[in-house]
């Protein structure tokens, strides 16, 4: 979801410097150093001349780090949002590999309906947890995320999912969100939350 979130996002302008306050910096303390992320992906859906649909999708990340300028530990408040952070990029993990299945739209949209539904909560445990500046971005995302689960139920195929994404208002927003907290995951977390 976070890869189809910042490939959307990404179409419609959104870069990991507009994320950011353009050195890869959220704000947030670091152990490591401050990392800007882009992540591309190329959704597609073809039909073949049964009239099945399969979908598949193409993913290319980039990372650039610089050195870091602030060094605190992440300490306990740190594990704790790390924690559901990593569950968010393992569930992204997932659904994106199973996307690039080439799977039909019904177990796609299937896949997709579920495997948000653990996202959501996995952002919610992470809002419980994160520092002050980032809460509003977790959020963003959770609600961005949410809503998709009606869209994918009310799509027909996963072209149409992507097209209802990208027209959503709060594409741009949730895209800036979702970069912001990929920063703030690699720099306190040591991992990314985008899909790589």
């Amino acid at each position: 979801m976070f890869a189809i979130l910042l490939a959307v996002s990404a179409g419609c302008g959104v870069t990991a410097e507009e994320g950011t306050d353009g050195t890869g910096s959220t704000g947030s303390p670091s152990t490591a150093g401050a990392s800007t992320a882009s992540s591309t992906t190329t959704a597609r859906s073809t039909t073949d001349s049964t009239g099945s649909t399969t979908a598949s999708s193409t993913t290319a990340s980039t990372t650039t780090t610089q050195p870091a300028t602030t060094t605190t530990g992440a300490g306990p408040a740190g594990d704790a949002v790390c924690r559901p952070l990593r569950t968010i990029s393992d569930l992204d993990k997932q659904f994106s590999g199973e996307l690039s299945g080439n799977a039909d739209w019904p177990t796609v949209q299937a896949t997709l309906i579920d495997v948000s539904g653990r996202i959501v909560v996995a952002y919610e445990d992470a809002i419980a947890e994160a520092p002050d500046d980032l809460v509003d971005d977790l959020t963003k995302v959770r609600d961005f995320t949410r809503s998709t689960i009606a869209v994918a139920r009310s799509s027909t195929s996963f072209d149409d999912f992507v097209s209802k994404v990208s027209d959503d208002p709060a594409v741009l927003a949730a895209g800036q969100a979702a970069i912001a907290i990929d920063t703030f995951a690699r720099s306190t977390c040591g991992f990314s939350t985008s899909n790589e």
